[in-house]
């Protein structure tokens, strides 16, 4: 799925997918933290410019953040 795509028929979503389970907050790391992704959700930050990061979040849609099955975040 997109930015911005439909869950099982229902609202429009502005999905954040967490590629790290790494914790902080590193707009350049190349990499989206579950921290950063709360982050970027709650304040619907600008993107960073760097690839891998996460996107920025939506206050016209639901923002939804993609966790990886299996992994642990501490």
């Amino acid at each position: 799925l997109a930015a911005g795509a439909t869950l099982a028929g229902g609202p429009a979503t502005n999905l954040i997918s967490v590629t790290t389970a790494a914790d902080g907050i590193d707009e350049f790391d190349g990499f989206c933290s579950l921290r950063e992704a709360i982050h970027n959700a709650n304040l619907n930050d600008e993107p960073s410019p760097v690839a891998g990061e996460c996107p920025a979040g939506s206050a016209s849609v639901t923002d939804v953040i993609v966790l990886a099955s299996g992994e642990t975040y501490a």
